[in-house]
């Protein structure tokens, strides 16, 4: 009997989708069955312009529709449909649907290939042809170095940069606490364009010491630039501030200090154990690299939080997720969810995500990790390191010749010292690269610590990052209870 009806509703609904003029006849020949069955009323809002006959409606006067109103195209851009709906005028009755479907186009969608076609790019930026005066040529040659990839201003007169010269360096990028810059040496090709470029730090020299105002406080690390206390939030802020001692070129320090982090302890066949770092990004799931966890058994994954602290906790893993598009190193990470939810305190607590926010070229911003130091073994203490975060190409020009060069992409992150000294090494794979937001003090996850060179420190070869922000996207698929870190910059 349902079955019935419901395919008799289903047919009403198609006639009326068709019928046309208002004339006091049935449309369908299933009229008869409502009239008979008594349910003409309960399903007036359906029939009532295909069965005025049978159900006794040919006196009502039917009155006019009123326009339609748009409720808005469901895309922001190209294609999309949009939902109308119109009104009976003066409170009566009219016939046909009061709402409708169409299709609706919100304009050009920007370009997905957005890419530089010169190979000089970082150079033009570095000597400050990235400015408006340049932007029309940018466009055509540099966009994306450049961030021009949503279009120039058309009345921009063409201005055309200078091309580099020969072993001559650039500009560097800062004028003091460490900057980058480069110089292309004459190389068998000839050509300025395809020569390999030399990338070296620059004006390595202390800034000027800043003093803070109220509510501000000193960056980490970092006498030189300020930053507003946090006073709300329950991601990237720890509640626990420590004093250092003095992984490579590194200093002790306590997961006090960083709440977040988390020792993964993944047991091998053989008994032996292989060490690993990870983040805590809400109260059941860390995020590490894929190349930590792969072709490991779940059930030999042990997560440490709180580590060497009397809050400690000593957790199992229930499964891990690896990015679908893994292939080490492109889109090296991986999520590994707790068999049970932990409790916040003052040694365990999460760090935020990006929330989009992108971390500039200079920065300073610290790693930690358990892994290998100059002495070529595992520190028995959580240790931190300062890196600058490197333009992208130096790491695209470091490791040109190596296996994963066809792998690398911009979603990695490039950070250390050019000069080297300072990495992070086998064991602090996983780990967090982490910065403080541009309008405070809390931390965020940029990176997570993927590849570098087999010789820790290596001049020349800074330490190369899985860049958080571009899969925050795919965190948050799996990840319902993250902290809603935010940031907001001039």
């Amino acid at each position: 009997m349902k079955c019935c009806l419901l395919f008799q509703i289903l047919i009403i609904v198609f006639f009326s989708n068709n019928a046309a003029g208002q004339k006091c006849e049935d449309v369908s020949k299933s009229c008869p069955y409502f009239k008979n069955n008594l349910l003409c009323e309960d399903y007036k809002h359906r029939i009532e312009d295909i069965c005025r006959l049978s159900c006794g409606w040919c006196d009502e006067q039917a009155a006019t529709w009123g326009p339609w109103r748009k409720e808005g195209c469901s895309v922001t851009c190209g294609s999309g449909s949009e939902r109308e709906v119109r009104s009976c005028l003066n409170g009566g009755r009219c016939i046909g649907p009061r709402t409708r479907t169409v299709q609706c186009d919100a304009g050009t969608c920007p370009k997905d290939d957005c890419e530089d076609t010169y190979n000089s790019c970082q150079w033009l930026k570095l000597n400050d042809y990235c400015q408006e005066q340049y932007h029309k040529t940018m466009y055509r040659i540099c966009r994306k170095t450049c961030d021009l990839c949503d279009g120039v201003n058309p009345d921009q007169p063409v201005t055309l940069p200078p091309r580099p010269q020969w072993n001559v360096s650039s500009e560097c990028s800062r004028t003091c606490g460490g900057g980058t810059n480069y110089r292309i040496p004459r190389c068998p090709a000839g050509d300025i364009n395809s020569c390999p470029r030399i990338y070296e730090d620059c004006n390595t020299q202390q800034c000027t010491r800043k003093y803070c105002d109220d509510g501000e406080e000193n960056r980490f690390d970092d006498p030189t630039s300020c930053c507003r206390t946090p006073t709300s939030g329950r991601c990237g802020i720890p509640k626990i501030k420590s004093s250092f001692g003095r992984i490579i070129g590194g200093r002790r320090t306590t997961v006090s200090q960083w709440p977040w982090m988390v020792r993964i302890e993944l047991t091998l066949p053989s008994g032996h154990k292989q060490l690993c770092g990870g983040s805590l990004i809400s109260r059941q799931w860390v995020v590490t690299t894929a190349h930590c966890v792969q072709g490991f058994d779940v059930r030999r994954i042990q997560l440490i939080l709180g580590h060497d602290t009397k809050g400690v906790r000593s957790m199992r893993a229930e499964r891990f997720i690896i990015h679908d598009e893994y292939d080490f190193p492109r889109a090296d990470i991986a999520l590994i969810k707790m068999t049970t939810r932990v409790t916040y305190s003052d040694y365990i607590l999460p760090i935020c995500l990006p929330r989009g926010e992108k971390t500039p070229d200079d920065a300073l911003c610290h790693a930690t990790g358990w892994g290998y130091t100059e002495e070529r073994r595992v520190s028995r203490d959580l240790l931190v390191v300062g890196l600058r975060k490197l333009p992208y190409e130096v790491c695209k020009e470091a490791y040109k010749n190596e296996a994963v060069a066809s792998k690398m992409s911009r979603r990695m992150i490039c950070a250390g010292r050019i000069s080297g000294g300072v990495d992070t090494c086998l064991g602090d794979s996983g780990g967090p690269l982490m910065c403080q937001r541009c309008s405070s003090c809390a931390w965020y996850l940029s990176g997570l610590t993927s590849f570098g060179p087999n010789d820790c420190g290596t001049a020349g070869r800074p330490g190369v990052y899985t860049g958080a922000r571009n899969f925050e996207g795919w965190i948050t698929q799996h990840v319902f209870d993250i902290e809603p870190g935010s940031y907001t910059c001039d």
